[in-house]
């Protein structure tokens, strides 16, 4: 279980680094919980619920940032909940500014679906490349 649940998590980084985001969708439990933080200052971010909610995330994501490297470096799995360690890089598209930041992603599977996720990265460092008066 454990590894298939790390496969699966692979495969929505390999999906989501093709610009696949309908194969990223599809990995994803109807109703599941997906939570990226730093709303207000990141305009993408915040808390959602089911598929379209998700392919709302990717959209705005892709209006404000271009992600230069995405590299997912390592993988812990316990049960039904696994999380990946990695780095990014990219830019505001509106800036130009760069980031860069590690994170930490977790991921909880049923059914070999991904029915929740929560990102942990340095928000105040992309916010920072959005804003045009910084």
């Amino acid at each position: 279980e454990e590894e298939a649940n790390v496969n699966l998590i692979r495969h929505v980084y390999t999906e989501f680094t093709r610009g696949n985001i309908p194969g990223v969708l599809s990995l994803l439990a109807d109703d599941v919980e997906w939570t990226d933080p730093g709303y207000p200052d990141l305009p993408y971010a915040g808390a959602r619920r089911g598929r379209k909610q998700v392919e709302d995330f990717f959209i705005k994501l892709n209006e404000y940032v271009a992600l230069t490297q995405l590299e997912p470096r390592s993988y812990i799995s316990q049960g039904n909940t696994g999380v990946a360690l990695g780095y990014f890089e990219g830019r505001g598209k509106a800036t130009g500014k760069t980031f860069k930041s590690d994170w930490a992603m977790t991921w909880r599977i049923q059914d070999q679906k991904i029915v929740y996720y929560h990102a942990y990265v340095d928000t105040a460092s992309v916010a920072k490349t959005l804003n045009k008066g910084s």
